[in-house]
Parts: C-alpha cells; structure tokens; sequence
C-alpha cells in the first residue's frame, strides 16, 4: 500500500513544508530538535490541521485543502504511538489497549477487550493484561503501547521516537522486535528516530527533515556516504556512533 504527503504549516515563527512518500517498507524521518518531525506526525494522525496541502493512504485521501477535506482523527485508521507512550495511568494494560477501540465506536467494552487481549498475545505481552502500567519496564511499556496502535487495526503506523524512553539494554531487543511485527503486518509505518542504530536495524527509506524543510532521502547507505548537510554527516558518522554491524552494512554497500 502506497502513502504520500503533501503538507503546509505554519505556528508562529516556524513554517513546515513538506513531502515524502513510501509503501510496505518502513519510512524513517530523522532531523535536530525543532525540525518538526513530531509536528509532521501529528498532522498525519489528524491531531493538527494542517494550512494546505494533502494526504492520501492507498486510495484514501485522509486530507485535501483544496476540496475542504479533513478527515476526523478516529476515522483515519491510524496507529499513532506518540513519544513517552501516553499510556493511561488510571486504567490496567488490558483496557489502555481496547480504549482505541472505544473511542473509534468499534466496539462495546466486552469485546474491546477481547480484542485487546487478542492483540497483547500477538505481542507476547498478555500476561501483563491486568496489570498497571505504572509498574512497566520500559520495555514492557513499548510493547503496550504498540498492542494499543496496532488493536484498531491501523492502514498505517506512526511511531515518535518509539525507542527514546529505553534503556540501552532494553533497546536492541525492542528494535528487533518492533522490525520483526512490522515486517509480519505489513503495514507502512513512518517512524522518527534520533538513532542511527534504528536506521540501519529497519532497512528503510531515510527523509531528513530540517528546520521544517525536507533536504534529502534515500537509503542510510546513500545517506552516509554522500551527507547534504552537516546534520547528516554528523548522525551517520560509523566512527562516533554504529556499532560494527552497522560498520559492516556500510562497507558491503
């Protein structure tokens, strides 16, 4: 399933501009602080209009300035899993996951549930279904939230920093994990990093978003070996910061 964007904002002083597209494979924006990457996700799942522009998924044209379209969040088949998780701290994990359900109207409290649970055992994390999720690991509080984008059943997948929150050991068994599920689902996913580790883990197509502007994309061998612009450069640097199967996909490109 193919996606494009195609969008404009402006809040205050900062003006986004932007276009990518992708399909199956997953699609990866990385960028300094204040780029706008969270900003651009969040237009995505229709938390923030955008001035102009438009989105499609497959055939679904999610938004369209020029027609006057703006799909409701809830009717956008979107998995958004925003940074830090947003997991309730009131409700257990089992309900966390069926409340995208309920809020859609897909469905009663009972079968919610159900599904719920449905979707934690496809992630291994049923077991943690009664639990509250103020006791998570990190680790377990990912697996969660994920449980909870992907219940709806989602045409597309939004991931802010889904690693960030991790701690470096928890994070390369989660990174493995979360590119084995999507590559099971096969649904198109668009996810922000800081970490030059997920890049080279997810085997996708990078977008550069700086100061609200795309400058440049490809794949992260294409990226590091021919950096526009300090930024790059600097986060595909093996020496400082890859480990060496990173080093070791670098040199067999």
């Amino acid at each position: 399933m193919s996606w494009a964007v195609d969008v404009r904002a402006r809040l205050g002083d900062f003006a986004l501009e932007a276009q990518l597209e992708g399909d199956q494979a997953p699609t990866v924006i990385i960028g300094p602080n204040g780029a706008g990457k969270t900003t651009l996700l969040r237009i995505l799942a229709g938390a923030r209009r955008p001035d102009a522009g438009r989105i499609a998924i497959g055939d679904d044209v999610l938004f369209d300035s020029a027609s006057g379209l703006d799909v409701a969040p809830e009717q956008r088949m979107v998995g958004y899993l925003p940074q830090g998780y947003a997991l309730f701290p009131h409700l257990d994990v089992l309900d966390n996951v069926a409340f995208g359900l309920r809020a859609r109207g897909r469905a009663g409290r009972d079968e919610a549930r159900q599904q719920a649970r449905r979707q934690l055992a496809q992630l291994d994390a049923e077991p943690l279904a009664a639990r509250s999720t103020a006791g998570l690991s990190g680790g377990e509080r990912q697996r969660v939230a994920l449980a909870r984008a992907l219940a709806v059943d989602p045409r597309m997948l939004l991931l802010d920093e889904p690693l960030a929150a991790l701690d470096a050991g928890s994070r390369r068994s989660v990174r493995t994990f979360v590119r084995e599920h999507l590559r099971a689902r096969e649904i198109p996913a668009l996810i922000t990093t800081h970490d030059v580790r997920d890049v080279f883990a997810l085997d996708c197509t990078v977008y550069v978003l700086e100061a609200g502007r795309i400058v440049q994309s490809g794949s992260a061998a294409e990226l590091a070996r021919r950096p526009a612009s300090a930024f790059v450069e600097e986060f595909f640097d093996v020496e400082r910061s890859a480990d060496s199967d990173q080093r070791s996909a670098l040199s067999a490109s």
